[in-house]
């Protein structure tokens, strides 16, 4: 048995039911303004999905064709996609549909004073655990560490061994998630009877 570890970034487009939508709920509470939680924010490095896939079909075909070369190794994959601050990338996303429009807010909470208020929060999870079996979905403090860090990665095993290069352009990813993402509003919106917005 011969495998590569394709190892993209967090990924964006067709079938995303946890990135974007997960930012955009919260800006839904916010009126369309997505809260800058870590300060200015770092910077991260995203893949659109029909990228990242191409990748696993080049890892496919280069373990036919010459696994002893690559087989076993971790593989990081990349496009074109911009790296950029989540909540700006958020915006570029609602700019190429008509209906969810999103922004970042115009305040930012320090870090320093989010950490604080996460480390307490999942101290207060952990004491009513035992009574209450609370769960978070993402560790507060772990996502504000991947929020205010700068998060690159570099794909030159993937082009030079799996002879890999992004088949979506950035405007075209952009595009086809945007269409995505909207479809996926419009639905939360309908289930859950909210008025869509109309942010400018």
């Amino acid at each position: 048995l011969k495998t590569i570890a394709i190892r993209p970034p967090t990924m964006f487009g067709e079938c995303d039911e946890r990135f974007v939508p997960s930012i955009t709920k919260l800006a839904l509470k916010f009126n369309g303004s997505i809260p800058k939680l870590a300060g200015p924010g770092g910077k991260q490095q995203l893949i659109y999905a029909g990228n990242a896939a191409w990748c696993l079909v080049r890892a496919k075909d280069a373990l036919v064709e010459n696994a002893k070369n690559i087989a076993g190794y971790p593989v990081f994959v990349t496009d074109e996609s911009g790296i950029e601050d989540t909540t700006r990338f958020c915006q570029r996303i609602s700019r190429a549909n008509d209906t969810l429009k999103l922004r970042p807010s115009s305040y930012q909470i320090p870090l320093f004073v989010s950490y604080f208020l996460a480390f307490l929060l999942e101290l207060l999870v952990k004491a009513l655990h035992p009574f209450a079996k609370i769960r978070l979905p993402v560790p507060p403090c772990g996502m504000l560490s991947y929020m205010s860090s700068i998060m690159l990665f570099n794909r030159i095993r993937a082009s030079i061994y799996l002879d890999y290069e992004p088949i979506y352009s950035e405007e075209k990813a952009i595009t086809n998630s945007a269409l995505w993402y909207e479809r996926w509003y419009q639905d939360y919106c309908q289930s859950h009877g909210l008025k869509k917005l109309k942010v400018k």
